[in-house]
């Protein structure tokens, strides 16, 4: 959860007002800099929490997004 409040300024966004999805480089680094282990279990908690969001935001548009890492 530390993690999903730390990165809620780092959407990359589209156009006005949509959001295609997070910036995964740098949601790494935040989970560096809290000290939580990046592995597939995390990122996979992180990507089912940005789906929903995306849906949310966007109206149930579902965008692709940029998915690094």
């Amino acid at each position: 959860w530390c993690l999903w409040q730390a990165v809620q300024t780092q959407w990359r966004t589209a156009g006005l007002g949509g959001v295609i999805g997070l910036d995964y480089g740098e949601v790494r680094k935040e989970a560096a800099d809290l000290g939580i282990e990046w592995n597939l279990r995390t990122k996979r908690k992180i990507r089912a929490l940005e789906q929903m969001e995306r849906m949310r935001i966007n109206g149930g548009n579902k965008q692709s997004g940029d998915h690094d890492g």
